[in-house]
């Protein structure tokens, strides 16, 4: 009855690593302005697809370091974890993000715009992840205005505001 007991006692840590559990902190933040708001007029629409010339190969046709351009799409979360294996779903691997691409909008197969913004951060661990403001699967398109600067291969968007785009 004992040995039975102990076991019982050890089933909800084991349970809490079995499967993917929903992060409070992991949501859509819905306070964000919309775009028709004019909060996020100005610059120019630029598409990412105009930044690359082909994989991992960026434009000599871009727009220049340092230019003002806006974005739309829906931003993917850059969520990187820990891979410490185990035999369950989720092995509660800690998770963080690079503050520089916390955020991106993806181009193509191979490039991708990276969105760069003290407001933009993910954390937790891989079986409760969280991501702010988008969360980790944003259901919304939105506008990003900004400053552009390119690395060797990567583009990316210094971000002065965002909005939610009108459905």
């Amino acid at each position: 009855m004992i040995r039975r007991l102990a076991l019982l006692a050890w089933l909800p840590a084991l349970a809490s690593c079995l499967h993917l559990e929903h992060n409070p902190r992991d949501r859509e933040i819905s306070d964000i302005p919309s775009a028709s708001s004019g909060a996020c007029d100005g610059p120019a629409l630029v598409s990412a697809g105009d930044l690359y010339a082909g994989p991992y190969e960026l434009s000599p046709d871009r727009p220049g370091e340092g230019t003002s351009a806006a974005f739309e799409g829906r931003p993917e979360p850059m969520l990187i974890c820990t891979e410490l294996g185990c035999p369950w779903e989720c092995c509660d691997n800690s998770c963080g993000t690079d503050r520089d691409c916390a955020y991106f909008l993806r181009v193509d197969d191979y490039n991708e715009l990276c969105l760069s913004s003290p407001d933009f951060d993910c954390g937790g661990t891989d079986c409760s992840p969280w991501c702010q403001p988008f969360s980790t699967s944003p259901r919304h398109d939105y506008r990003f205005t900004g400053t552009l600067r390119y690395d060797a291969m990567r583009a990316t968007l210094d971000v002065a505001s965002y909005c939610r785009i009108d459905e």
